[in-house]
């Protein structure tokens, strides 16, 4: 792909992802990984979780068929999700926000192989299911 073509791929990647209708529009980025169909059942359980779900980005990285993103998420947590650190942990109805970075090979002009790394911690101290760090002392 030409230079900021990944980036643009991201940028359309995270339109989608913040729509409503993220489902509708979703499968213009299969590229026919094993992992895609699971990916879009465990994202619909988290849209369930955290329906207002939004994603800003801050850093997009590309090189070569790579591209990283770095961002803010944001979203209330109104339904239980089964997965990672939130599994069992009854919704509070809160609107939590925590960072989260991916890393994806494109394909095609598709996301390929990719992995992604979830602020869980933050999210657990905001629900008050690990405490917060107490602050420094600066005397």
């Amino acid at each position: 792909m030409a230079a900021g073509d990944l980036k643009s791929l991201v940028e359309r990647w995270y339109e989608v992802l913040n729509r409503a209708d993220w489902e509708d529009h979703i499968d213009q980025f299969d590229s026919g990984q094993d992992w895609w169909e699971e990916w879009k059942q465990e994202h619909r359980e988290f849209r369930k979780a955290f329906p207002d779900y939004h994603f800003t980005i801050d850093r997009i990285i590309e090189e070569g068929d790579y591209v990283a993103h770095f961002g803010k998420a944001e979203g209330t947590f109104q339904a239980e999700f089964p997965h990672w650190e939130l599994r069992g942990i009854a919704p509070t109805g809160e609107k939590l926000s925590w960072d989260e970075a991916w890393w994806w090979q494109v394909l095609d002009g598709k996301f390929g192989d990719g992995y992604f790394v979830v602020d869980g911690l933050r999210r657990l101290q905001q629900i008050g299911v690990v405490p917060m760090p107490e602050e420094a002392n600066t005397e």
